[in-house]
């Protein structure tokens, strides 16, 4: 679930696994959607405009009913027979992108019906900031939109390693402690309390991720090709 940080107050009494160092660097809702259902940034959108999403997809294939709740128009025109009204609580996986007020009463509904849940805040917000809160034992100190799916379908019990699919990782069982999204152009890279973004025309920026102000610590070469060799791998696909 997507929201905004106004309504994270109604967890502070759950036994909720919360990771405050959350990054959701899409520059539109529509790329956040892309960015939550696919497991990929936004700069593979176009073209995955006419794919199904693997968030739909893998528990589809596993006889699970899926619906997504959301205040806005999806991005994708193959989506829409899976929007749903709140009030569908059908046994299966919901998607919602949501407001603070509406996602807090959701997701206490939810919970109180013993269902697993994560929450996650911070798109719009500056530096895109946000947290993920969740029932599941994340393990992570360090997470983005793209990790989001593939945490979902490893608690469903999808064994398929999250590289077959997805810039993400399984935040049940992280594999690694940096992570690189994009913003728009601009690739963004995090790591160790510091954020990279590279714009198109190859110039960079560092700051630090906790006062968003410039770094002046060098760049770290070999992290950034490995991020973008990372992020780059499904291009050759598409």
């Amino acid at each position: 679930m997507q929201t905004d940080d106004s309504e994270v107050g109604v967890f502070a009494d759950e036994r909720m696994a919360v990771i405050n160092d959350y990054y959701s660097t899409a520059s539109s809702i529509e790329g956040l959607m892309t960015t939550t259902l696919f497991g990929v940034p936004e700069i593979y959108q176009n073209a995955l405009s006419k794919k199904r999403p693997v968030l739909l997809a893998l528990p589809l294939g596993s006889g699970m009913p899926v619906s997504i709740h959301s205040e806005s128009d999806l991005p994708l025109s193959q989506l829409s027979g899976y929007q749903q009204p709140l009030s569908n609580q059908h046994q299966g996986l919901h998607i919602a992108f949501l407001k603070g007020d509406d996602i807090a009463e959701y997701a206490k509904d939810a919970m109180s019906r013993g269902h697993n849940l994560m929450v996650a805040t911070g798109f719009g917000s500056e530096f895109g900031k946000g947290k993920l809160i969740s029932n599941l034992p994340l393990k992570a100190q360090l997470a983005s939109t793209e990790d989001l799916a593939p945490t979902i379908l490893n608690a469903l019990g999808c064994t398929a390693p999250s590289t077959f699919y997805s810039t993400g990782q399984n935040l049940l069982a992280p594999a690694r402690p940096w992570l690189v999204s994009t913003s728009g152009e601009r690739i963004v890279v995090f790591h160790e309390n510091k954020r990279t973004d590279v714009l198109s025309n190859g110039s960079y920026e560092i700051s630090d991720i906790k006062t968003g102000k410039r770094s002046k610590d060098p760049l770290n070469v070999d992290l950034l090709s490995q991020a973008i060799k990372h992020l780059s791998r499904f291009s050759k696909q598409n």
